[in-house]
């Protein structure tokens, strides 16, 4: 069988039927006429040395740092963990007038502290509603018991003597 009519339907790849020198029976590609699996293999060895785990590195940097990428990436984090999409998740910054619901600092998207985050019940899961990072981290610290919390507020509250 030739290249011609065993050509993949992009047209990059063919097959033959024959193995390749390091016995390979696969696809080969077009353009160098190179076994689609010895090629993997090469790069996964590429990645192993220096300069490959570099340019890896890099490459997925350039990802993680692209625009794009962090907008689908965080709507996927909120569906998968807290179960809301990203249009409800905007739609509660809107109810919530752009605030925190505890402390109503206002939401700077692009700062770390004062971006909006989703605040949810631990047992149940259900999203109670969007605070900054710091009263986020305030009722994780307190492990989300509200006896600790009231004994907090008292303690603050009598000026540190209970």
């Amino acid at each position: 069988m030739t290249a011609k009519f065993s050509a993949s339907a992009d047209g990059t790849k063919y097959f033959t039927g024959i193995p390749c020198k390091r016995g390979h029976i696969s696809e080969r590609y077009v353009s160098d006429r190179c076994c689609v699996e010895c090629k993997r293999e090469r790069e996964k060895e590429y990645r192993k040395t220096e300069s490959g785990s570099e340019c890896f590195a890099r490459k997925a940097m350039k990802r993680r740092h692209n625009e794009g990428y962090k907008k689908v990436a965080y709507a996927s984090h909120v569906k998968r963990n807290y179960g809301i999409t990203i249009k409800e998740f905007d739609m509660q910054v809107h109810v919530q007038k752009n605030r925190c619901a505890i402390c109503s600092t206002e939401f700077i998207h692009d700062a770390m502290t004062t971006k909006p985050v989703v605040d949810h019940d631990h047992e149940t899961g259900k999203v109670r509603g969007l605070l900054c990072r710091k009263c986020n981290q305030g009722i994780g610290n307190f492990g989300e018991n509200r006896e600790v919390m009231k004994r907090a507020i008292e303690y603050v509250q009598s000026g540190g003597v209970l």
